[in-house]
């Protein structure tokens, strides 16, 4: 999958091809959906780590609503004890999902739990503002959202959560801010990021006119 990774990335900032960016993002996306699958049988598992929530971007940016679908319902193998206390990373994991599906009540009343009573270590307390990005989204406040995403692009944020962005992302984007806007925009809200560490182009629903599997065993698992 880092292959697929990689060659997005590479891609992207030597072309600017924004087809061709986003069919490596399909690949990666289908190659951990593949792994779901017998044969392979790789476990979802019950910790919510914070990779499952970035791991969002690739099927938020690609744009494959198949895959993006299967990727959407992968909490439900969650630790339930685990995403619902708000002092432990789950927590914080399992905003994405919440707002992915859209659940906008339940997303609301994590969120003011999250803010109201904030976790106790400084490894929670560094998501408040993402927490506070998904109570203006929840409310459909686009001010807010852009204010978060503002914050989250900030040199201080950057600096801070480079080791969340990963290899292949840090000091190039901020995946957690490309991944909110995108739920933002898919959401009707067009929130103005401006920032090179969030490719408005990425927001675009642009793509490539048909999705190739780029290896050919990819073909035998349909979705």
């Amino acid at each position: 999958m880092s292959y697929a990774e990689a060659s997005a990335i590479s891609v992207w900032f030597e072309t600017g091809d924004i087809a061709a960016f986003k069919q490596w993002f399909y690949v990666r996306a289908k190659l951990e959906y593949i792994l779901s699958k017998s044969k392979y049988n790789e476990p979802i598992g019950a910790l919510a780590y914070e990779r499952r929530a970035i791991n969002g971007i690739y099927y938020l940016i690609s744009d494959h609503e198949g895959l993006l679908n299967w990727y959407g319902g992968i909490d439900s193998e969650f630790d339930v004890k685990r995403i619902n206390n708000h002092n432990v990373f789950d927590f914080w994991a399992e905003q994405f999902f919440v707002a992915l599906r859209g659940d906008w009540d339940v997303l609301r009343e994590r969120c003011e739990r999250a803010i109201s009573n904030p976790p106790r270590g400084g490894r929670g307390r560094k998501f408040l503002v993402d927490h506070r990005f998904y109570l203006a989204l929840a409310e459909g406040d686009v001010n807010g959202m852009e204010v978060a995403l503002g914050e989250l692009v900030s040199p201080k944020s950057i600096c801070k959560r480079a080791s969340l962005d990963g290899g292949f992302f840090a000091d190039l984007i901020c995946a957690s801010a490309v991944i909110y806007s995108k739920l933002a925009w898919r959401n009707g809200y067009k929130v103005d990021v401006d920032s090179a560490y969030v490719p408005k182009e990425w927001m675009s629903e642009i793509g490539p006119k048909a999705y190739v599997d780029e290896f050919e065993f990819m073909s035998k698992y349909m979705i």
